[in-house]
């Protein structure tokens, strides 16, 4: 497809370099030339320099011929008159990024009213993901599919698991409930088990089932649950703001530390049932005396990555159950992870991701009956979605009794919104949608999942 991308900051960098990975013909429109120049060293894109929100610049990067324009400008208006304009020159599809709180409550009439195919708010989304998180404290991390249907927890396997050791036919055989392991990964590979594959310490694991099937794996794992009652959070920014306002609705207590007074003020103004402080996130004596050894949660969450790191080491000394680092560049990610912070939230990486989402399942809906992929553990492990039809040749017949090509696993079955996660005795049936786990990069159809 060709795609327009309006604006080359971090998302739309990032956005650009995964698209044209993709094979998709990408045109960057940016008016800081020493950026765009240093994109189109790195990339294979087209680039133009000019201003996106002129008509005479949208045409000369071929509008009228493009399926997709997507502003990520820094400016909330600029992106809705860029989106409005690229609408009126004739693209069909459209998606903006909107940051500011103030239009939290209007972007489903600004969708509508302008057509746009898609809005997203990454600190939004971010936040949202980071209040999903807190139901689940023993999860690293947690992706939804089929609309929020079901969850995949991605956590490590640490010290003293009753786990360790085990191969998956036996940790199914001892707990008696069905759980799904998506995915394994090790060293910086990632598998997709069969039932042999055993357990070592540090593996970091994806799984799914229902709820009550994932509380039992945690308590024979030996990972203590437990509700999240109190959060800490430090910086007052937009995710803050968003993260607290689900908190509240949540019934959770949090308190943020700001060191802007006039943001202390904002915040106080639209979050009643949260405690703000003004006062400096480094200050230890600051955060002792505030309880952070007594909670249950600490989101470190400023605008600078080297802040939120070493908040969250501290946060990790006090054996803090749940700790969670905002970070905004990805060179961060490998050291992060080497000194033990494990739940990293990069808002451009999961805004840009419900835009791939999007644009793979477009393009897919031209042909193929591929309905999404979603990527995921740093892109080495695609999560797709298909929709069985009858010409699938194995209709009717046993998972067990299907010839899928080595390291694909069917992880669940959605029939009719009723989700299923399956065993080897289950079937698929015409109109099923499954999502299916794979290390694989090569499959663009059903039929290429089968031997």
């Amino acid at each position: 497809m060709k795609i327009i991308i309006v604006g080359s900051g971090k998302m739309g960098s990032y956005l650009s370099n995964i698209l044209a990975n993709e094979n998709h013909d990408i045109t960057v429109i940016d008016k800081n030339e020493t950026v765009i120049n240093k994109l189109n060293n790195t990339q294979d894109i087209s680039i133009l320099c000019g201003n996106g929100l002129v008509a005479a610049t949208l045409e000369e990067a071929d509008i009228k011929n493009t399926d997709i324009l997507i502003s990520t400008m820094k400016n909330d208006e600029d992106n809705i008159v860029c989106c409005l304009l690229a609408k009126n020159l004739g693209v069909k599809n459209t998606i903006m990024r909107i940051r500011n709180p103030e239009y939290k409550d209007s972007m489903h009439y600004i969708k509508n009213d302008l057509g746009l195919s898609m809005t997203i708010n990454p600190e939004l989304l971010t936040a949202k993901e980071i209040a999903n998180t807190l139901n689940f404290p023993s999860g690293i991390k947690i992706n939804y599919f089929f609309k929020g249907k079901i969850e995949m927890l991605e956590f490590k396997i640490k010290e003293n698991s009753n786990i360790i050791r085990l191969s998956v036919k036996d940790l199914i055989s001892k707990i008696k409930k069905k759980i799904i392991i998506v995915a394994v990964e090790r060293n910086d590979k990632v598998f997709v088990p069969n039932g042999e594959f055993v357990f070592e310490l540090g593996d970091k694991l994806i799984i799914t089932s229902k709820l009550q099937n994932i509380n039992n794996f945690f308590k024979f794992m030996g990972n203590v649950t437990f509700k999240t009652k109190d959060v800490m959070i430090i910086g007052g920014s937009k995710m803050s703001y968003y993260l607290a306002y689900f908190l509240e609705n949540m019934g959770i207590n949090s308190k943020i530390i700001e060191m802007d007074k006039n943001k202390c003020e904002i915040l106080s103004e639209k979050l009643s049932k949260t405690l703000i402080i003004n006062g400096d996130g480094s200050d230890k004596n600051l955060l002792l005396e505030e309880g952070i050894e007594e909670m249950d949660a600490f989101v470190s969450a400023t605008g600078i990555d080297e802040e939120n790191i070493i908040y969250s080491l501290f946060a990790n000394s006090l054996n803090i159950p749940k700790v969670i680092t905002k970070i905004n560049h990805l060179t961060f990610n490998d050291i992060v992870e080497s000194v033990g912070i494990e739940n990293v939230q990069t808002p451009h990486i999961i805004a840009s991701n419900q835009v791939l989402k999007y644009i793979r399942a477009m393009e897919n809906s031209r042909g193929g009956n591929m309905e999404s992929l979603v990527r995921i553990m740093d892109d080495k492990l695609e999560m797709m979605e298909f929709v069985i039809n009858d010409e699938f040749k194995y209709i009717n017949k046993c998972l067990k009794d299907i010839h899928f090509k080595e390291g694909i696993i069917v992880v669940c079955i959605n029939r009719k919104g009723n989700v299923i996660f399956p065993t080897g005795e289950d079937v698929l049936k015409v109109n099923d949608n499954i999502i299916i786990s794979t290390t694989k990069s090569n499959i663009k159809g059903l039929n290429d999942i089968l031997r």
